[in-house]
């Protein structure tokens, strides 16, 4: 079986209209703005893993059930984050996102630090919900500033370190959240985010400039602008590889939220560790190998693509194949050793398509529109994969109280067996890409 082909990816054989304009820009600059986003990604997620780690101590001081605590993770963020992205990654694809992604993430680290003086769970939620509202302004506008930082050949690895720093916040915020617990409580642990924030974006808005858009792109589909909101969706929705992606990451991000969110409860309820333990193994097996496995996804695919461009959907598929393998052992053991080794495997399995598929998505959408898809892709993936990855099992959970420490295990069947679907998707978007990037420089201009 041969690989689809790659419309946008320049050989010697294209015609000038083709070669892609190199910006004057130098790469100790774009390595610069890399690094500082994904210490943004980092701590997008640094919240989110403090507040996993969190959950039972939160449970038990303010007498709330799984469900609950579902929706205060889930639904209730990612709702607010899906309304809110629409209209920042639009604004993303017309002002300067760097000031955008800046602003966002010291807005979101002091409303993670508030959530520390939180009463009772509708405070939660509401400082969740404000959390939700800068977040929405930060993924999208940075991978599309990535998109104009490198050559497209480069861009799974590039996208591969910048996801990568979501991993490390997850570590960090896993583990040291744990310790902190232990030593000053849950309440000290959330105060703790405010202040990298604040200066990481303060540190952005004067080291970064916006770079131009559309710089290492064809001719051709450099030329496509920005249209009306309708003329950019229906272009979008036409994109049949498009649609595709955002279902497998859809699919994607249920499993890995919901391992995420409830995995440190699973541990302490079935195999009885304590907070600092837990912190470490989660910290450990599932930020620190999520790291490796994204970084790996992007530096594999980067190889593989230079003697076959085409393969970039293959890693996607094969890992979506392993996963539910590595979360079925996980949850089916009583050994706590076996387990966690499971979960080290799942943790470098589940994040590893985020490079190629990232490029894929890249690929099939003109620069001018790049922000706001990526928008559409990371709302639905937040509703979905956020908003119910949670709640579903939280519900789950609760529905499966009769089995006592093991509710947690039945609940996590689901989102354990569904990357075989995922895998399905992620293939169908992989056959469809040369196609749609055709289509891109046949309207361009």
């Amino acid at each position: 079986m041969g690989f689809p082909p790659l419309a946008l990816v320049p050989s010697s054989s294209d015609s000038a209209p083709h070669t892609p304009y190199q910006p004057d820009r130098s790469s100790l600059q774009a390595g610069w703005a890399i690094a500082l986003l994904t210490v943004v990604f980092g701590l997008n997620q640094l919240d989110r893993g403090i507040v996993a780690i969190l959950l039972e101590s939160i449970k038990a001081e303010m007498h709330l059930s799984d469900t609950a605590l579902g929706l205060m993770t889930g639904l209730g963020f990612s709702l607010v984050y899906s309304i809110m992205a629409f209209p920042l990654g639009r604004l993303a694809d017309r002002a300067d996102r760097i000031k955008i992604i800046s602003i966002g993430v010291m807005f979101y680290s002091v409303m993670a630090g508030l959530m520390g003086f939180a009463q009772n769970v509708y405070h939660l939620i509401a400082l969740r919900s404000m959390v939700a509202v800068g977040e929405a302004s930060g993924n999208a506008p940075s991978s599309a500033v990535i998109a104009d930082l490198v050559p497209h050949e480069k861009r799974a690895r590039a996208t591969s370190i910048w996801a990568g720093g979501s991993y490390l916040g997850l570590f960090v915020g896993l583990s040291a959240g744990g310790w902190i617990h232990e030593h000053y409580g849950w309440r000290a642990a959330l105060w703790s985010c405010a202040l990298p924030g604040i200066v990481i974006g303060l540190l952005m808005l004067l080291t970064v400039k916006d770079p131009p858009r559309g710089a290492f792109d064809p001719a051709t589909a450099r030329g496509r602008e920005q249209g009306s909101l309708k003329e950019t969706m229906r272009f979008l929705l036409s994109q049949r590889t498009y649609v595709l992606l955002v279902i497998s990451i859809m699919m994607a991000t249920f499993t890995a939220y919901s391992l995420q969110t409830w995995t440190p409860s699973y541990l302490e309820r079935v195999h009885h560790l304590q907070k600092t333990e837990i912190g470490f193994y989660t910290g450990l097996f599932k930020g620190l190998m999520g790291l490796l496995g994204v970084l790996a996804g992007g530096f594999v695919t980067h190889q593989i693509m230079k003697k076959h461009p085409g393969a970039v959907g293959l890693l996607p598929v094969i890992s979506s194949i392993l996963t539910p393998v590595a979360i079925g052992t996980f949850l089916i053991t009583d050994n706590a050793t076996i387990s966690l080794v499971c979960l080290a495997a799942a943790g470098f399995l589940i994040p590893s398509y985020q490079g190629p598929a990232v490029t894929m998505l890249h690929s099939v959408a003109p620069a001018g529109m790049r922000a706001f898809a990526m928008t559409m892709m990371f709302a639905a993936a937040s509703l979905v994969g956020l908003g119910l990855g949670p709640l579903v099992v939280g519900a789950l959970s609760d529905l499966f109280a009769s089995k006592g420490e093991d509710s947690l295990r039945y609940a996590l069947i689901f989102p354990a067996v569904l990357p075989f679907g995922t895998a399905i998707v992620f293939y169908l978007a992989w056959r469809n890409a040369g196609a749609d990037q055709a289509r891109i420089l046949q309207a361009g201009g």
